[in-house]
């Protein structure tokens, strides 16, 4: 019997040291039980420990390009929903399909398209369904971003639930209403799951002098968990209706309307800010607010995405995001620090001008060095990388695999290494880029491929690729690196080839290989990398053959992981 792909072994974990500088390889090592199946699973977040979180897909790989795996009036069943991680069986989904198309309204109710998961190499992957139950999984979306001293967080949408009402024309009519579209969630070890409530929902809401929602139900308004420590979970949150909005409220407590106001409020829209939940002996706390670079000064100043957002923080409180800025009268979006424990706004990093369109910072660590993307005006999105010292004030770019290379980093640890994804193949910049993860040494201005430093064991090689170096080094393609610990331990994603349980490759029914999304654990090591014994040194090279080389971009725009944040940051 063949054992499992790449699975490290509890003695590499147990044996985990701190690397201040990028190390000579790292052995990849894949969450047990990953289902064999198309499905796609995302890293998102990585704990001290070494466990990987982040989201399960329905999403499919058509032609190097994703295609989202909703259910469809002509699918009555479909394998993404009835056998993801035995979960469902076939009946169950085809009652809700037939649920969905014969008795929904508009487009409103539809089927998960992403489940949150946790997991490491020595035990089974596990879905967190967060503020869902589990006959909700099917219906609703969760995101696992990360997880801090036992403790995971992210985000739910909101289920729908049948509400019928009498019309206008005196007929029965069956709409779907929810609470909230999207709020976030912090699950203890010991399952407990608490609700981040959003700093602004719902006010009350009255109709033909009946009270139809209460401002203390917390109803509606919008939270996102993305980063968190020992005090504080960090992210954003509603803070007021939007512009318009305030008028759709009001159009939904008019006498005459029938319709459910939960249903009637769904498109209401919000401003958000970047947002902090304090923790009080592992409970979190009433949202605090973190403002934003300018406030309104009148009506004159109401831009359309008067925001500003939390992704990451540190020891000291330090929460990196992003704001909306006035520099020089012209409202963009942009790289800035805020501090936690006065709820406000410290800086800007990189005032934005004619050269720079808008920025971003992801990540930072217990140094006050600040990590991000900044993105320049061009017919096509043209975007790099920065390394921000908040307390020299120095910005520098770092050279990546060219001087044209788009790339963004996403976080850094207490030893100054960076991680994220950049270009790697040299295009026009109207094509669409193959993507590699990389590592950066900050202190020594090291810039590595992580794909050149992957280490596979001889088990292995041996019992899965027959000791054939080229073939485990194309099978696995490290496309991007979400997360980085303090032990030097990377959470990454790779393309790679659906195999079963016994490393076998599973074809799909026209007999051709299945790529898929899988999230791997990159774990310090002193011996040398793999190498393929066919290869040149060549470092000027950084392109890699074989059909499963195609990179995030092709996978719908930085992959999965990047969907929720560029719909919030319009370039």
């Amino acid at each position: 019997m063949k054992k499992r792909a790449l699975t490290l072994s509890l003695v590499a974990l147990a044996t985990t040291q701190a690397y201040a500088t990028i190390p000579n390889s790292y052995t990849l090592s894949t969450i047990e039980s990953s289902p064999v199946a198309p499905y796609h699973l995302t890293a998102l977040g990585l704990t001290s420990d070494g466990t990987l979180t982040g989201i399960v897909s329905g999403d499919e790989i058509h032609d190097n390009t994703v295609e989202t795996a909703r259910i469809t009036e002509s699918d009555t069943t479909n394998d993404i929903y009835s056998d993801l991680l035995g979960v469902f069986d076939d009946d169950t989904v085809t009652d809700l399909v037939d649920d969905v198309y014969n008795d929904t309204s508009g487009y409103y109710r539809s089927l998960s398209t992403a489940n949150g998961f946790m997991g490491n190499s020595s035990t089974s992957m596990t879905l967190v369904p967060g503020l869902a139950s589990d006959d909700d999984l099917l219906t609703v979306t969760s995101y696992v971003y990360g997880g801090v001293d036992g403790y995971y967080f992210g985000y739910n949408s909101g289920p729908f639930t049948a509400d019928t009402f009498t019309n206008g024309d005196g007929d029965e009519v069956t709409d779907y209403v929810r609470d909230y579209s999207h709020r976030g969630f912090m699950t203890d070890n010991n399952g407990t799951t608490y609700p981040l409530y959003p700093a602004y929902t719902y006010p009350d809401a009255t109709r033909n002098d009946t009270q139809l929602i209460s401002a203390d139900d917390k109803l509606g308004g919008y939270s996102i968990a993305m980063g968190g420590n020992s005090s504080y979970i960090v992210g954003y949150s509603s803070s007021e209706l939007s512009s318009g909005s305030e008028t759709t409220l009001s159009n939904c407590e008019d006498s005459d309307v029938k319709q459910p106001m939960l249903a009637c409020l769904r498109n209401v829209t919000y401003q958000y800010r970047a947002t902090v939940w304090p923790l009080t002996n592992g409970v979190p706390g009433d949202p605090v607010t973190l403002g934003v670079l300018n406030e309104k000064t009148g009506d004159d100043y109401n831009p359309a995405s008067y925001n500003s957002y939390g992704y990451a923080i540190n020891s000291s409180g330090i929460v990196a995001g992003q704001s909306m800025h006035n520099n020089d009268g012209t409202w963009r979006n942009v790289a800035t620090i805020f501090d936690a424990s006065t709820g406000e706004p410290i800086e800007a990093i990189g005032k934005t001008g004619s050269g720079i369109s808008s920025s971003v910072a992801y990540g930072i660590n217990d140094n006050n060095i600040v990590v991000g993307e900044v993105v320049y005006p061009s017919s096509y999105s043209k975007y790099r990388f920065f390394v921000f010292d908040k307390t020299s004030g120095d910005i520098t770019y770092p050279s990546t695999f060219y001087s044209s290379a788009n790339a963004v980093a996403y976080d850094i640890n207490n030893d100054d290494l960076v991680v994220g994804v950049a270009d790697y193949e040299e295009l026009p910049p109207s094509s669409t880029r193959r993507q590699h993860a990389f590592v950066y040494d900050y202190d020594n201005d090291d810039f590595q491929d992580l794909n050149d430093k992957l280490q596979f064991n001889s088990t292995t090689l041996d019992d899965v690729y027959g000791g054939d170096t080229c073939t485990a080094r194309e099978d696995w393609v490290l496309e991007y690196a979400r997360r980085i610990n303090d032990d030097g331990q990377i959470a990454a994603t790779a393309v790679t080839t659906l195999r079963d349980s016994d490393g076998n490759q599973v074809l799909d029914d026209d007999g051709d290989v299945q790529y898929v999304l899988r999230p791997v654990l990159l774990t310090p090591s002193d011996d040398t990398a793999t190498t393929c014994e066919d290869d040149e040194d060549d470092d000027t090279s950084y392109s890699r053959k074989g059909g499963g080389s195609f990179g995030f971009l092709a996978l719908g725009g930085l992959g999965l992981v990047g969907l929720l944040r560029r719909r919030q940051f319009k370039r």
